[in-house]
């Protein structure tokens, strides 16, 4: 980029690199609701009325609680390997095109000589 045009040019890294995350955590995000849903669709939460007794009650409790746990641990899992695997690509992406090296700027003053007069 020419020297004048530096600012737009890190102005539209910066929205590049807004967009990308807000896209990325958005997709994430909505990954992760649905697959939360897919895991405890079949979960139905106990309701104390239709159990004869308090201690039969807190059993069904406690195993909803502990699948709405492990839906959680596998849904956290699932979404970690992809950020993982995607923060991956972004590094080899980057190995593979960091290798160049920029260009200088060029002056848009003349060079003054050092054998003027």
């Amino acid at each position: 980029m020419p020297r004048a045009q530096h600012g737009a040019a890190a102005a539209a890294v910066v929205v590049a690199r807004m967009t990308g995350m807000l896209v990325g955590v958005a997709a994430v995000s909505a990954f992760g609701l649905h697959y939360f849903h897919t895991l405890t669709a079949s979960l139905n939460p106990p309701i104390r009325i239709l159990f004869p007794s308090a201690p039969a009650y807190d059993h069904a409790l406690a195993d909803y609680l502990g699948a709405v746990r492990e839906a959680l641990l596998t849904e956290y899992r699932a979404i970690f390997l992809i950020t993982s695997a995607v923060c991956l690509a972004g590094a080899a992406v980057a190995v593979f095109i960091g290798g160049r090296t920029p260009r200088t700027a060029v002056s848009a003053e003349p060079s003054r000589s050092s054998t003027a007069p």
